[in-house]
């Protein structure tokens, strides 16, 4: 059962492309929720770059993880501990996480699992307008990384547990899905 005083929270998963992290950002800026993205906070913990509201703990432990490879256990213990604390003060989305089957069975207590789905042809655009408009590089030639590897054997396993949510559309559109399984 969950804890009625904590705030919702909604893990996303889905291919690199799909739109986690807009989604994310979307809920943050028009909705108030914490967003958390795994990708963007480790790349700000590698350039020592401060978080005004995050731990240290989480932010030291994303420091020392190598981008693609398993996440090591400190930083799944880390991220998972200030999901929770700021589950105290307002809704939470994470975004790369969890990425391995297993990680689905330390997600806090009434936690929603929502996988983000879109046309290989969309995904493909969204990547190379990244490419072009980031520094994050990215070409049809590099294959999926760990986190896409495991997915489908993350989706399989835990298929009763997954909400799917088409993430074609207008980003408002995608935001409102995502709420209303928050809220269920």
């Amino acid at each position: 059962m969950s804890n009625p005083a904590l705030h919702p929270c909604v893990f996303l998963v889905g291919l690199h492309g799909c739109g986690k992290t807009t989604v994310g950002m979307e809920l943050n800026h028009s909705h108030g929720w914490a967003h958390l993205s795994l990708g963007d906070l480790g790349r700000m913990a590698r350039m020592r770059k401060p978080h005004p509201y995050l731990s240290l703990r989480l932010m030291a432990s994303l420091a020392g993880q190598i981008p693609g490879e398993r996440l090591r256990p400190q930083v799944i213990d880390a991220l998972l501990n200030q999901v929770q604390v700021l589950r105290e003060r307002a809704p939470v989305i994470v975004d790369g996480f969890p990425s391995e089957p297993y990680h689905v069975t330390k997600l806090p207590s009434g936690a929603k699992l929502v996988c983000l789905e879109v046309p290989e042809n969309v995904r493909l655009e969204r990547l190379e307008f990244r490419t072009q408009t980031s520094a994050r590089r990215w070409n049809p030639d590099m294959g999926p990384g760990l986190r896409d590897h495991q997915l489908p054997f993350l989706l399989q396993e835990h298929a009763s547990r997954v909400v799917k949510v088409s993430a074609a559309g207008h980003i408002e559109d995608i935001a409102r899905d995502v709420l209303s399984i928050a809220f269920r």
